[in-house]
């Protein structure tokens, strides 16, 4: 926890605390603990960045080789065996994969 959260997170106690030993102006109050509850909040929001993913120069450089595989593998498939049956594989294969990425 940073210094202004912890210091955001006490002020947010002490105001709440204060009204039972001091006499507070209760429009202040209201304001003051809706600012430092926002405050806190957005600190709490922010997510720490993830590293940015690179590609290597040798995954560059694979990259065409894989895709070039990839479009003559479909090739063969749709000349030596029926239509139907490989768009019923390719559909099965990317609704299971689209099942796998929503869970």
């Amino acid at each position: 926890m940073k210094t202004h959260e912890r210091a955001a997170n006490l002020a947010l106690a002490g105001l709440s605390l204060a009204p039972l030993v001091i006499n507070v102006n209760p429009n202040l109050n209201v304001i003051l603990t809706a600012c430092l509850t926002v405050y806190v909040g957005c600190y709490r929001s922010v997510k720490s960045t993830p590293p940015a993913e690179t590609m290597s120069k040798e995954h560059a450089m694979r990259f065409p080789l894989v895709g070039s595989a990839m479009l003559l593998s479909l090739f063969l498939l749709f000349k030596f065996l029926s239509k139907d049956l490989v768009n019923t594989v390719l559909t099965a294969y990317f609704f299971i994969l689209g099942i796998a990425a929503l869970w």
